[in-house]
């Protein structure tokens, strides 16, 4: 009997690009003069920035609600650096030299229906060495999170070399706190891109480094997302463990964030054991939060996981609704690793309506998107295999299981291998090959 491999779920906070837009009434800045900014979903707030050349622009920002994206534009309006605290959830120090003398401009861009935040801009005239190599490594980590939003497996080793290089300077200025922001964002990429064994290391580094740089707040975001890295390798007690530390942590930083992106996870390992009652009710949990708060980004992470399992308790009609909102949301924000998930998702729908056309048409949109060999390629590949399976063309079936189980075993999933090993003995029989079934 042919098995479906279940769909992970995308859990990595993923960057959306957004257009630049200028107001009519920036802020002139003053120099040292901390600010805080209140600001509505969609508002931004600009400071105008008068730099000679060779002097250093310093940028600390506090959250204290909601989400923000940090720009910096030279005089032209090339964006110097870029900052969104939905990949780190945590508070960046931004540093740049200025390369030529001019109105240079801070925009700073809300994210949610109501988001608080304080700015301290300060101007060096005669920058230290240590303040240029914090500047050099703010840019190169800039770069990173620019590289690592493009989906495809040149922008992510990009990305990994980009965070890498900024880390090795964070750590010979003994910026802990950096440090260990680039190496949690290492294993974030290497998570996409599927090498768990690399991810799982760069977690362990920044959750050493955030201890060492005394960030609590750090610390608990870290191990929210090993524990992600601990489900995709089969290990739902593990990521429950370590899930109840950053509850913990969490508890005492009384972060609006929290609660919901603890329900999103806890759903995910309920999916995982099986529990799909406790999964519904937490997952809606997460949901009714990330409304209130207005963030569109994870109320598609919280859609996308009530499609899931919605899909496994055979309620196709709400899964498929759920599935088409968020490719809508992924298509408008030029996510392909989202539209790809939406994609493979919607053809598990249509496999279990046995629409197998359409299925056999979304599941070839996604793998056109999936480029690189992480478990939802692994997934997809395994159900374009069912899919000719039910259409009776069992060679190719063959062909696609093989070929996912190559990708299973770059990525060591042993219960994606097991699973998969039972297709293709299946296929083997279906073609008569009975001695190699």
């Amino acid at each position: 009997m042919l098995r479906l491999v279940s769909y992970t779920v995308i859990v990595l906070s993923l960057l959306v690009h957004s257009s630049v837009v200028f107001c009519q009434q920036p802020t002139f800045f003053i120099n040292a003069r901390k600010t805080t900014i209140s600001l509505q979903k969609g508002q931004k707030r600009l400071f105008k920035i008068k730099l000679q050349k060779d002097r250093l622009v310093q940028i600390n920002t506090r959250k204290t609600q909601g989400n923000f994206i940090i720009s910096l534009f030279s005089p032209n309006k090339e964006v110097l650096l870029k900052f969104d605290s939905r990949r780190s959830s945590l508070d960046p120090e931004l540093f740049w030299i200025a390369t030529s003398s001019g109105e240079y401009t801070l925009q700073i861009e809300a994210l949610e229906k109501k988001s608080l935040l304080q700015v301290l801009i300060q101007i060096q005239n005669n920058p230290s060495s240590t303040q240029k190599q914090n500047a050099e490594a703010n840019h190169l980590f800039s770069n990173a999170e620019q590289y690592s939003t493009q989906g495809d497996d040149t922008g992510l080793r990009q990305a990994v070399n980009l965070y890498s290089s900024a880390r090795n300077l964070y750590q010979a200025l003994g910026n802990r706190y950096m440090d260990a922001l680039s190496e949690h964002n290492l294993a974030l990429t290497y998570l996409q891109m599927g090498n768990l064994s690399e991810s799982k290391a760069h977690f362990e580094a920044s959750l050493q480094n955030f201890t060492l740089a005394k960030s609590p707040e750090g610390r608990a975001y870290c191990l929210v997302n090993l524990s992600s890295l601990y489900r995709s390798v089969g290990d739902p007690q593990k990521a429950m463990e370590v899930l109840e530390e950053a509850l913990q942590l969490k508890q005492q930083l009384k972060n609006p964030y929290a609660k919901a992106s603890i329900f999103e996870n806890l759903a995910m390992i309920y999916m995982q054991t099986g529990e799909l009652e406790r999964a519904l009710e937490v997952t809606r949990e997460s949901l009714v939060l990330h409304t209130e708060i207005g963030n569109q980004q994870y109320i598609s992470y919280d859609t996308n996981l009530l499609g899931l399992i919605y899909l496994y308790l055979g309620d196709q009609e709400k899964a498929l609704e759920a599935f088409q909102k968020t490719l809508a949301f992924y298509k408008k924000t030029n996510n392909l690793a989202g539209q790809a998930n939406s994609l493979a998702n919607l053809a598990a729908v249509s496999i279990e309506t046995e629409s197998y056309q359409q299925a056999l048409e979304y599941n070839t949109q996604a793998l056109a998107l999936l480029t690189y060999d992480t478990d939802n390629k692994l997934s997809a590949l395994n159900n374009l295999g069912t899919i000719y399976a039910y259409l009776s063309d069992h060679k190719t079936s063959l062909e696609c299981y093989l070929e996912a189980l190559e990708v299973a075993q770059k990525i060591t999933d042993s219960i994606g291998q097991g699973t998969i090993i039972g297709n293709i003995g299946s296929s083997y029989l279906e073609l008569g090959e009975i001695d190699k079934a």
